[in-house]
């Protein structure tokens, strides 16, 4: 009975219970959102994902608060005499209110209501377990290569690995560290150690994709230098923990022989899509009938499986100052990839009858060629998964010459040697004599600036090496002053003949023998007065003849001979070598490439592959330069200095596209960077012998997380749909 003793005790020890699990489960949401957040993702695995702000949370507690106290209200009666006794019974009902068994069985949408709230409250905190322990040390690692590019995952692979890459930092607990590393070509860390989510976060946005290739070597090394590192600072007392390295990648390519001590991978992969055709390989030369006209040759390939017969064609366009001056289509044959092997992808298919595809033009002086795949049916652009090696740009330059000073006196070899090499046009020659040439006004420039790209010293030198040129030297029976008194300390050696060379050096390309080479005088060098960047490119039976020394970025080669000596009576000198008639032809080839390497003969641009550093070569002093970008997409000038002595560098280039240099009077030097690289047009996941097993170990090498907040609202929905249910029925009596 509701009156009883007994009743009265069930009632109070329903509320109390009642009041127990509402006040405790308040209590411990609480704790969990404030000082206990540490110890539960310590000790329980249990992190507090919440959304939501110190105001929101106070705002919830406070409704909490407001629905308890509109439920201990007293009713407020006003006494009034009435003749009847038919409420009596009403108003005694309504004494009982607060009477506690009267107030629990009346009011059981208290309990309701507050259970939803503190529901609502726990499945808004994000109430989120793991399954493995914290503490742990990740390095995520994020591929920002060319292939990324590729459009098979929407927008490309890039965007989908990195939002992959904030969903794995969310699994998180604030016990781990980790790492943000993104590598292409190079690796570099983006984020150093951190517990703190946030920062990793933003890291990940900050990494922008390129245009460069794929080379995992460098990852590799730089994972070991850093589980190395690791090793060293880890607490001795307790067993070494592997670096957990998860890479984010489409994986085109082989996967790594070894992993590096201490560490663990894990590759995420993304896209599984082949299907592209690329321009892999684009070369630029002068038609052997004519050096106004000029020879290119592309190389097209194809990674899909179809065979592709007329759907593909190349654009060929020339420019000049802007204005298109050719333009020439070919439409090819394209087949299908072949079989693949065990372990290895299949070869691409290529341009059939001819493997390459070739163009001729007329050169139009200062200006650029531009490559592209069209769809040889619509006319417009191909369409394939990675548009970034559809194009190609190469750069159209004068012919540059080769800028030499000669310092010396008659000498009919050297000048026979100079007269060719000009009147062929590689390069632009000035003579002074001996006498007093270091007061001349071409040598004091050549002192102070980069005015000539050789200078040659015949039979003299430098009086110090403050007066040594900043350009490449020939020194011929001469050598620079490394040292006071360095020729003159030198001995004599006379009628040697050459043994061996260093043939694979580039001053002897094409030239297969030095035997029969005879010299009649030369000079032996000190070797322990030589500067350390010291080669000895060819060897006497007594001592060497040829050396190359390294002076900042210049290159001082030395003969230690005189091609001629002067005899006394006679007005011209006589010859100290059998050199030019023996071995026929090699002196002129020999000087052929000196001159080319040294005087940086350039006579067509080639194009840069990206993730190179391109060197660039003025024709003239040049104080400053402006580098920019003009196709696709322009950008903004970019200003270039450099320290006295140094080379003219630009890059690591980054992004495909044609680049303008400018320099001194408003000369424009144009240049191309693309792909060009047939592994990285390869978009397909590079096939290996890993088991499906071992793939699924290395994805859950990070906690995998269970999420209760969605059990936890689902549970706050059926207290809410039972306390609607309660409410029906008492207004319903």
């Amino acid at each position: 009975m509701p009156g009883s003793p007994q009743g009265r005790m069930w009632a109070s020890i329903s509320f109390s219970l009642g009041a127990a699990i509402v006040l405790g489960a308040a209590i411990v949401l609480a704790l969990a959102l404030t000082w206990a957040r540490d110890y539960l993702e310590t000790h329980w695995s249990l992190t507090i994902l919440s959304p939501l702000g110190l105001g929101a949370w106070l705002s919830l507690a406070l409704v909490f608060l407001l629905v308890v106290l509109l439920y201990f209200l007293k009713l407020r009666r006003q006494i009034v005499p009435v003749s009847s006794t038919l409420l009596w019974r009403k108003s005694i009902e309504d004494l009982r209110v607060n009477a506690l068994f009267q107030w629990l069985r009346r009011n059981l949408l208290l309990f309701l209501q507050l259970l939803f709230l503190l529901a609502l409250g726990y499945a808004l905190a994000g109430l989120t377990t793991h399954r493995e322990a914290q503490g742990r040390r990740f390095v995520f690692i994020l591929d920002n290569s060319a292939s990324m590019l590729a459009s098979n995952e929407k927008p490309n692979r890039f965007e989908a690995a990195r939002r992959r890459l904030h969903e794995a930092i969310g699994t998180l607990d604030r016990s781990d560290q980790a790492q943000i590393l993104s590598f292409c070509d190079e690796a570099r860390i983006v984020q150093s150690w951190t517990t703190q989510a946030e920062l990793l976060h933003r890291a990940v946005d900050r990494i922008e994709p390129t245009h460069r290739p794929t080379r995992v070597g460098a990852l590799m090394d730089l994972l070991a230098g850093m589980a190395q590192s690791a090793a060293g600072q880890q607490d001795q007392s307790g067993p070494p923990r592997d670096l957990l390295a998860v890479v984010f990648t489409d994986r085109n390519y082989p996967l790594p022989s070894s992993v590096p001590a201490g560490v663990r991978v894990a590759w995420e992969v993304v896209g599984s899509s082949s299907a592209n055709v690329a321009l892999v390989g684009a070369s630029l030369r002068r038609s052997q009938e004519s050096k106004r006209r000029l020879e290119l040759v592309a190389r097209v390939v194809h990674y899909g499986e179809q065979e592709l017969p007329g759907a593909v064609a190349v654009l060929m366009e020339s420019f000049r100052g802007g204005a298109r001056v050719d333009r020439q289509i070919k439409t090819i044959h394209l087949l299908g990839r072949g079989t693949p092997s065990a372990g290895s992808r299949s070869p691409p298919g290529g341009t059939v009858p001819d493997p390459v595809v070739t163009f001729e033009t007329d050169d139009p002086g200062s200006g650029w060629i531009r490559l592209q795949l069209l769809d040889a049916r619509r006319g417009d652009r191909w369409q394939d998964d990675l548009a970034e090696d559809n194009v190609v740009w190469l750069g159209l330059a004068p012919v540059r010459r080769g800028r030499v000073l000669w310092i010396g006196d008659a000498n009919d070899i050297l000048q026979a040697l100079l007269e060719a090499f000009q009147h062929d046009g590689r390069i632009r020659v000035e003579h002074i004599p001996t006498q007093g040439f270091e007061d001349s006004p071409s040598y004091r420039q050549a002192v102070q600036s980069e005015a000539w790209d050789i200078v040659i010293f015949d039979r003299v030198a430098p009086s110090t090496l403050e007066q040594m040129p900043q350009a490449n030297t020939i020194f011929i029976g001469a050598a620079p002053p490394f040292h006071p008194g360095l020729w003159a300390k030198a001995p004599v050696v006379k009628d040697l003949v050459v043994r061996e060379f260093l043939q694979s050096h580039p001053f002897f390309r094409h030239i297969e023998t030095l035997q029969g080479l005879a010299i009649g005088e030369a000079r032996a060098l000190p070797k322990d007065l030589l500067p350390q960047r010291a080669s000895a490119l060819v060897e006497t039976q007594e001592h060497p003849v040829i050396w190359a020394f390294g002076r900042n970025r210049f290159t001082d080669l030395v003969l230690t001979f005189p091609l001629v000596v002067p005899i006394a009576g006679q007005a011209r000198p006589i010859w100290n070598t059998n050199w030019p008639r023996q071995p026929v032809g090699t002196l002129p080839l020999f000087f052929d490439n000196v001159l080319t390497q040294l005087g940086r003969y350039r006579e067509v641009e080639q194009t840069t592959r990206t993730g190179v550093v391109r060197e660039l070569d003025p024709d003239e002093p040049v104080e400053t330069m402006t580098i920019r970008r003009l196709e696709p997409e322009p950008s903004a000038p970019q200003q270039l200095s450099r320290p006295p002595g140094f080379a003219w560098l630009f890059g690591p280039i980054d992004r495909i596209g044609l680049y303008e240099a400018t320099w001194g009077n408003a000369t424009h030097y144009y240049f191309g960077a693309a792909l060009l690289d047939p592994e990285e047009s390869d978009i397909a996941p590079y096939p290996d012998a890993r088991t499906t097993g071992q793939e699924q170990e290395q994805r859950l090498l990070w906690r995998q997380r269970r999420e209760w907040w969605p059990w936890v609202a689902v549970l706050a929905l059926a207290i809410l749909v039972l306390e609607w249910v309660v409410y029906v029925r008492r207004i319903s009596v």
